[in-house]
This record gives structure tokens, C-alpha cells and sequence, in this order.
């Protein structure tokens, strides 16, 4: 394990699977996995117990493995209903691109059957969770309250980060995530807590407090824990622009006006369009070779020169990688290391491999990366398809619009970072079993 452990991270890793049948027997199946993804997320330390010829044991994978083991202990007769679905096609389609990635590069069974797991417990676990347990009404409404709860227990804790450092993490587990460096901002500090960066804590609670905003906006919501939802929503969204995040701010903005499109000018199209934004940027950079600079000057103009000098850099990655992944373009190179040969020319400097979109066409290729985009875009899709946009302001259906747009924020999150979050995994496989079964649509009065 790296870096060298406490008993605290034992405590909490090993002690996360009990816990999490702790959460069944007392709140029930359907509560207990809405908590249990949360509060993973939120709480779980970021620590990797690293080992030979199988999948690391790491926050990412123990919060859907913890669940899912506590879900089938505690309540198999609902897996017995799970039934294969044409929506789950995208997640299959991305648990097996490793495997044969792995025999196409000469990596081994064995390699790709580890791989494999290990995107079916980071992907098709929350997916197939969010199947079972997030996708009727009630579900979505108490899933989207506890994310909003949270969310607001997080920000004393956010606050004190802002002002004195992002350093609960050590207090607390003993572990120093990174250098400060990145962290310092043009006033305090940004926060991370116990997230693995400060990017992924300030989009988690922009997320947040885009959902505490259209539970108060469709009246779903009064209050959560005696705090009217009003205030909640104005309070993190505060916050997000605390974190000092524009990317959090932009998306929260940009989701935000979305579902007010939706509810006051009845327009659903912006929903689309936000979901093409992936597809249509990945196939200019990677089909097309846009160099990107537009998007440079706007983020100059926009969010000043430091913030586009980051951009450039990123994107100056990004086209040397790409043009590296062409040489192998269907199921990729396995390993990161194998795609720069383990060292890049001196002209080229390090080589930093942010974008998730980037390192799925290159370890697993344009397979793995369908695979993955088509797990998240799915929601808007069926959003978009087949929900009337009259009822997405309605209490009932509030939930499960956000959920939607936020699925798809994540989406375009990803064309930047590389922070795979279970719980948005779990959102995305819930809309696709409201909207895109039968069973699922009898439930909504869609049918």
C-alpha cells in the first residue's frame, strides 16, 4: 500500500464492508445503498493496498464492492429480479474491452481478467445498483436528499480547508494526499476534505447544490435535516464558487440553466445538445486533430491567463497522446506506460494524462471508450427521448431530471479530468431503468 497506511485507513477500509450491512439492517435495502454510495464517497479515505496480478484495493473500489457485497448478503431476493436489459449493453460493452484489450496487446488472460474486474466493480457494480435501488420515484427523491445532506455536512469542513489548508485528510487518516501547490488559490486554499482532489470535492458539490436548487425550484423538497432547501441550495452554491473551481461553477451555471430551460420555456433540446458535447469533442481532437486554440483564448477571456495557460498545457497532452493512440485505435495499449514507451522526448517534457476520455481510447480504445461514454450518456438520452420536459419541474420527476443533467455534466467532466464517481455512475444506471425498460416506465406512468 502506498503511502504507508495507519490504523485509522485499516479501520476504515477493512472495516467499510461491515458497515455497510451495518446500513441494511438498520435503514433497509433502498436507504442503505443511497448512504452507502455517499457516504463512501464522502468519508472513505484515499488509500491503495496495492497487489500482485489483481485489482488495487482503493476507495474507488471499495465503495461499490462494499455496497454490493452488503446488497447481496442482506438482500439477494432483489437480485434474483435483475433481469438484462438493452441499456446495459454500454457497460458490458466497456467490462469487456479490457480483457480483450489485454489478449489483443499480449498482456494475458490473466491481466485482462483483472482489468476487466476492475471496471465492473468501479462501473457495472454502481450501474447495477443504481438499476435495482435508484431508479423509482421515492428512491431518486431520498438518494438526490442525501447527496444535498452531504453535501452540507461537508461545508464547515470545506470552510476550514478554505482558510487553514487542505489537510483533514492527514489530520484524520494520517496521509498527505499531494503537494499544497496546486491547491493555493488567489484567496485561502482549495478544498478537498477526504476526496482524492479538490477538482473532484468542487464538482461533487456543485453537483450537490444543483440538486438542492431543483428540489427547492419543483417544491420536492421543503427542507432537509431543518434547513429549508432554499437555503441549502444558495449555501453550496456559495460554496462551489468558494472552491475556486471554475470548471464547478461553469458546470453548475450551465446545468442549472438547462433544467430552468426546460421548465419555463418547455425546451428540451438543451439537454441534446449538452449530451453532444462529448462526442462531437472527442471526435474533433481525436478524429480531426483540432488543435483546441479557440478554446484557449475563451478560457483567456474568460477566467484570466493563468486558467487558459493550464488549459494549453492539458491540451498539448492531449495531441501528443492522441496522435499515439491512432497507432492502435480499437482496443488500445493496455497501459499508459506502453502508449509513451515509458519515456517521451526530452522536447516533449512529462507527459500528464488528465482526461479520462484519453486514457480510455489509450488503454482500452475506442471499445472501452464507447463503453464508458454510452454508460453516461444513456440518462440525458432517455431524458431527452422519452420524459416530457412539461414534467420535469413536477416534484415527482425533479430527481430524476437532475440526475440526468448532472450524469451528463459528468460526462463532459470527464473530457478534462479523470475522476470516476460511483455515485454518478449509480444516478446514470437509475434514469436508464426509469426511462428505458418497461418495467422501469410502469413505475414512472410512462408507459
Amino acid at each position: 500500500m502506498n503511502p504507508t497506511p495507519t490504523f485509522v485507513v485499516h479501520a476504515a477500509m477493512i472495516g467499510w464492508f461491515p458497515f455497510c450491512i451495518g446500513l441494511f439492517a438498520v435503514f433497509g435495502p433502498l436507504r442503505a445503498v443511497a448512504l452507502g454510495l455517499i457516504i463512501g464517497l464522502f468519508a472513505l479515505p484515499n488509500a491503495t493496498y496495492e497487489f500482485s496480478g489483481i485489482p488495487d484495493y482503493d476507495k474507488t473500489l471499495a465503495i461499490g464492492f462494499g455496497v454490493a457485497v452488503a446488497a447481496m448478503v442482506m438482500d439477494s431476493k432483489r437480485f434474483a429480479t435483475l433481469r438484462f436489459s438493452w441499456i446495459d449493453l454500454p457497460v458490458v460493452l466497456f467490462c469487456v474491452a479490457p480483457f480483450l484489450s489485454a489478449i489483443k496487446t499480449g498482456y494475458g488472460t490473466w491481466w485482462g481478467l483483472s482489468e476487466s474486474f476492475s471496471v465492473f466493480i468501479q462501473w457495472g457494480v454502481p450501474w447495477w445498483l443504481g438499476r435495482l435501488y435508484v431508479s423509482s420515484p421515492a428512491a431518486m427523491r431520498y438518494f438526490a436528499i442525501v447527496l444535498v445532506g452531504a453535501a452540507l455536512v461537508y461545508l464547515p469542513f470545506c470552510l476550514f480547508e478554505i482558510r487553514m489548508s487542505p489537510r483533514l485528510h492527514e489530520i484524520v487518516y494520517g496521509i498527505r494526499l499531494r503537494s499544497f501547490k496546486h491547491a493555493a488559490r488567489s484567496f485561502g486554499w482549495r478544498p478537498n476534505v477526504f476526496m482524492v482532489h479538490g477538482l473532484k470535492a468542487a464538482m461533487v458539490l456543485s453537483m450537490a447544490a444543483l440538486t438542492a436548487y431543483w428540489l427547492w425550484a419543483s417544491r420536492a423538497v421543503r427542507q432537509i435535516a431543518g434547513i429549508p432547501i432554499g437555503i441549502a441550495a444558495l449555501s453550496l452554491a456559495l460554496l462551489t464558487a468558494a472552491t475556486q473551481s471554475a470548471n464547478a461553477l461553469l458546470m453548475l451555471l450551465v446545468g442549472g440553466a438547462v433544467l430552468f430551460a426546460a421548465s419555463t420555456a418547455r425546451w428540451r433540446f438543451p439537454l441534446l445538445v449538452l449530451a453532444l458535447v462529448p462526442p462531437v469533442y472527442i471526435g474533433l481532437r481525436w478524429g480531426v486533430e483540432w488543435r483546441g486554440e479557440e478554446l484557449v483564448e475563451l478560457a483567456k477571456a474568460v477566467f484570466g491567463e493563468r486558467r487558459s495557460l493550464s488549459l494549453d498545457y492539458r491540451l498539448e497532452n492531449e495531441a501528443f497522446l492522441a496522435e499515439r493512440s491512432k497507432l492502435r485505435p480499437w482496443l488500445g495499449y493496455s497501459a499508459i506506460a506502453d502508449l509513451t514507451g515509458g519515456n517521451v522526448d526530452e522536447s516533449q517534457g512529462k507527459v500528464v494524462t488528465d482526461s479520462m476520455w484519453l486514457i480510455l481510447v489509450a488503454t482500452f480504445g475506442l471499445l472501452g471508450l464507447a463503453g464508458a461514454f454510452g454508460v453516461l450518456l444513456l440518462a440525458p438520452f432517455l431524458q431527452w427521448k422519452r420524459c416530457p420536459v412539461a414534467a420535469w419541474r413536477h416534484p415527482m420527476f425533479a430527481p430524476m431530471a437532475t440526475f440526468s443533467v448532472i450524469v451528463t455534466l459528468h460526462a463532459i467532466d470527464c473530457l478534462l479530468n479523470a475522476y470516476p464517481n460511483a455515485v454518478f455512475i449509480a444516478m446514470a444506471g437509475g434514469v436508464a431503468q426509469g426511462l428505458g425498460t418497461r418495467r422501469g416506465r410502469s413505475v414512472w406512468g410512462l408507459m
